[in-house]
């Protein structure tokens, strides 16, 4: 073990230190608020300043460990010198504290440890802290975090904390990951994770798609990485401009439970490249914003489903706008699986999913299930292996104003469900599998739809699509007007089976 010289600790006043983390959070975009706790500190306590040089050689964690315990009771901001640092057991950070890791710094995983850095023991000593009463009030910045997997391959996050408020992890990297995550928030409240860069992961064997390097989860028994299972979900959780690159999944949730809800989820302006599972993938999380993100050979793009213990149990009022999902290798764009079986209710209520640009998907675009009244509308959907949009058992919902080109099945199905809008769709060269049976659009076992100003057309030179719409014999009451449909299908127009159907005023053919 190798000592490294630490710089005498200063004081100064909470004051001061507030105005530093505000000036930081102004130069890094977004900043977090600090907001009051129940073990708020006196504003007139002072804090502690220490910087902890690296001394040469390969030093252990041991004098940075010493810097944040000095921190204590009150917090402080502990920087750290450049160079690399053999971190052999976990650090802990206190509450109320601010590390800074200079550029040029990289903590290396070299012991058996299964976290770089915790705000909890991690040897099992604490079964009984809940709810969001751990050490909180904390920013950790900077560095280079090297999990070590390539020498080091024992499952390991990076980061990961549990039962707290206010934590921020900002403008650091993360790499080299066995099997778990970057970085995790297991029943956090009012979290922050910005302008990080997540680079590599190893998969695990089972359910590789649930190593995301950003995992935002709730204290199930078993899975909180220190004190009680009690079930406490994640709250107020920003993921803003992070890069994520050779990972399964870059973010998500996958444990849910009956009764408790993730809530309030913003995922925006995200950049992510060569992952093998979901770009977000999200269970149990109600009003969630999944925006303005960039992905490219992935996967699949954003997927989202019900918690399933011990039962079924819905999710509301979900916004996936303004993403561009650039070729998929194994799922769909956008899926959205509501459950509803036996009486329970999974569905997901009130989703918009609202101007996508989705290119070359393994399978289809976008895929809503169960989930009534979802709004889609305004996407861009290129080159699809399986329909452009799927929407079953949606009821009421809105289908509007989407571009839908080169879908290897049906341009648009809707199947199953009540009441639903179809408006204003433009439908280019669908069928491409196999134009001579298949539709550009097509109805099964729906009930009081009304489909208006649908565009099927298809490209010079190209299949047409059997017919530009049809409907099954378990369909009934479809209004279709309005639709202009001329030069693109090869055997009829429409072929509208099933009872109580209207086209006046009439189709353009």
């Amino acid at each position: 073990m190798t000592a490294s010289a630490r710089t005498p600790a200063r004081l100064f006043s909470r004051r001061s230190l507030v105005r530093s983390l505000a000036a930081g959070s102004a130069a890094t975009g977004m900043g977090m608020a600090l907001a009051p706790t129940a073990t708020a500190k006196d504003p007139n306590t002072p804090w502690t300043a220490d910087h902890v040089e690296h001394p040469g050689g390969t030093p252990d964690q041991t004098a940075i460990q010493d810097a944040l315990d000095a921190a204590l009771p009150d917090g402080g901001h502990i920087t750290v010198g450049a160079g690399v640092w053999n971190v052999e057991v976990p650090l802990r950070i206190h509450a109320g504290t601010r590390l800074t890791l200079a550029p040029g710094t990289t903590l290396l995983r070299t012991g058996e440890t299964t976290t770089l850095l915790s705000n909890g023991p991690r040897d099992g000593s604490d079964t009984t802290t809940g709810g969001y009463d751990g050490p909180g009030d904390i920013i950790v910045e900077g560095g280079v975090w090297d999990v070590n997997v390539d020498n080091n391959p024992r499952p390991a996050w990076g980061i990961v904390f549990g039962h707290a408020r206010n934590i921020t992890v900002q403008d650091l990297e993360i790499r080299n990951v066995p099997e778990w995550h970057a970085i995790e928030y297991n029943a956090i409240y009012n979290g922050l994770i910005q302008n990080c860069s997540l680079i590599r992961a190893t998969p695990r064997a089972n359910g590789p798609w649930n190593a995301e390097a950003l995992s935002i989860d709730l204290a199930y028994p078993g899975l909180q990485p220190f004190g009680a299972g009690d079930y406490t979900p994640s709250e107020m959780i920003r993921i803003i401009g992070n890069h994520c690159e050779d990972w399964p999944t870059f973010a998500g949730c996958h444990s849910g439970y009956g009764g408790v809800w993730h809530n309030q989820f913003v995922i925006s302006d995200n950049t992510m490249t060569n992952l093998s599972y979901w770009g977000v993938s999200l269970r149990n999380a109600s009003r969630a914003v999944i925006t303005g993100n960039t992905m490219f050979d992935v996967g699949g793009g954003v997927w989202l489903r019900p918690t399933t213990v011990p039962e079924l149990q819905s999710v509301t009022s979900i916004v996936i706008s303004d993403n561009v999902i650039d070729t998929t290798t194994r799922n769909e764009g956008i899926r959205l699986a509501g459950q509803s079986e036996s009486g329970e209710d999974g569905q997901i209520y009130g989703a918009s999913v609202t101007g996508n640009v989705i290119r070359r998907a393994n399978t289809a675009g976008i895929v809503t299930r169960w989930s009534p009244e979802a709004h889609i509308s305004d996407n861009s959907i290129f080159v699809t292996g399986a329909a452009g949009i799927e929407a079953q058992d949606c009821d009421l919902a809105v289908i509007a104003t989407n571009y839908i080109r080169d879908s290897q099945d049906e341009g648009l199905l809707v199947s199953g469900g009540r009441g639903q809008q179809v408006t204003g769709n433009s439908v280019v060269n669908a069928g491409r599998a196999a134009p001579a049976s298949t539709p550009a659009v097509r109805f099964n076992d729906v009930e009081l739809v009304s489909v208006q100003g649908t565009t099927v057309r298809t490209r010079s030179g190209a299949s047409k699509p059997s017919h530009a719409m049809v409907s099954n014999a378990g369909s009934s009451d479809i209004a279709y007007t309005n639709n202009d449909v001329r030069d693109s299908f090869a055997t009829a127009a429409f072929d509208m089976q099933g009872s109580g159907h209207v086209n006046n005023p009439p189709n353009i053919a």
